[in-house]
């Protein structure tokens, strides 16, 4: 519900100006027949932003500590910046109706942000929840790109072939990416890493307790 209500409070502030040679008004998006700064108006905006400001902070917090399936669990912080980038979203979703190229390049941004927090931070503590999640939103971004190639001109069907296309070769990609992960110790292993630096590591401790055995012995 937490999406749902922010927009609800975001769309008392959202009006749309209509201009023609003579003059221009202002009505509110949800209800056209409704001037918006005029009489009913001033009201319902006003208890919006109380409503928004009384609810957009407490809402956020307990949406990060607050996770009822008990098998799957997040990290909060990464919880609260995910609630976040999806406020941005509501309110571009919103208020940006008519301004296309800002509400894809939004779009394509959190998009973004959304798919490297995934893939650096693994949110989730269940390993293949992160996996997926990384795939969902790389198809997103897809999506969003194949949208400006539509939004640009391009003919009508070749954005769609390039969304097919593009969605099966991430599937393949990752499928193939997950299958033959390898780990940082194989990987180290396979290098001839591995070995040198636990030698390096005893090395180290050896030398530690060396000097504090001289200091004792000082003392």
């Amino acid at each position: 519900m937490y999406l749902p209500v922010i927009s609800t409070m975001f769309g008392g502030e959202d009006c749309t100006i209509k201009s023609d040679s003579n003059s221009s008004t202002a009505t509110l998006d949800s209800d056209p027949n409704i001037n918006c700064f005029k009489n009913i108006h001033i009201p319902f905006m006003i208890c919006s932003l109380i409503a928004l400001v009384m609810y957009y902070p407490a809402a956020s917090f307990a949406q990060s500590q607050t996770q009822n399936i008990s098998d799957i669990k997040f990290k909060p912080r990464v919880v609260f910046i995910f609630a976040q980038l999806k406020v941005i979203l509501a309110a571009v979703t919103l208020f940006a109706t008519t301004l296309i190229e800002f509400y894809l390049g939004a779009v394509l941004a959190v998009n973004i942000l959304f798919m490297g927090i995934n893939i650096v931070l693994k949110p989730c503590l269940v390993n293949w929840v992160n996996r997926l999640r990384s795939v969902l939103f790389s198809l997103a971004l897809a999506a969003t790109v194949c949208s400006w190639i539509a939004y640009g001109g391009a003919p009508k069907i070749a954005p769609l072939i390039l969304l097919i296309v593009s969605w099966i070769a991430l599937a393949i990609l990752f499928y193939l990416f997950y299958k033959f992960e390898p780990t940082l110790s194989d990987t180290l292993t396979s290098l001839g890493l591995k070995k040198n630096i636990i030698n390096i590591n005893n090395n180290n401790n050896n030398n530690n307790k060396s000097s504090k055995e001289q200091e004792l012995n000082k003392v």
